[in-house]
């Protein structure tokens, strides 16, 4: 598997405490972000949210570092970018 140690380090330092604590908080529940599509380093995900009936879209371009979430969050990045690479890095993609 691709090495996340990279884009999981940088997306932790770009993070707000209180969203990488929610970006956890989402990866607690079995099989919450969900692998739709892997195209090289690009990697397309879903993340489920409790009692949101619609997943946010999470894309990580894990070489250059790069992330993007359809959530419209005003804050970048967003819980869901960071329950992404966690879940990544702990190999829990479902």
């Amino acid at each position: 598997p691709m090495s996340a140690e990279s884009i999981f380090a940088a997306v932790q330092e770009e993070c707000l405490p209180g969203i990488w604590s929610k970006g956890v908080a989402l990866t607690r529940v079995d099989g919450a972000v969900i692998l739709d599509a892997e195209r090289g380093s690009e990697l397309q995900l879903r993340v489920q949210v409790p009692g949101k009936p619609v997943s946010p879209k999470v894309t990580l371009w894990v070489d250059d570092d790069d992330t993007f979430c359809n959530c419209g969050a005003k804050v970048e990045p967003c819980e869901h970018v960071a329950a992404a690479v966690i879940a990544l890095k702990a190999g829990r993609l479902a």
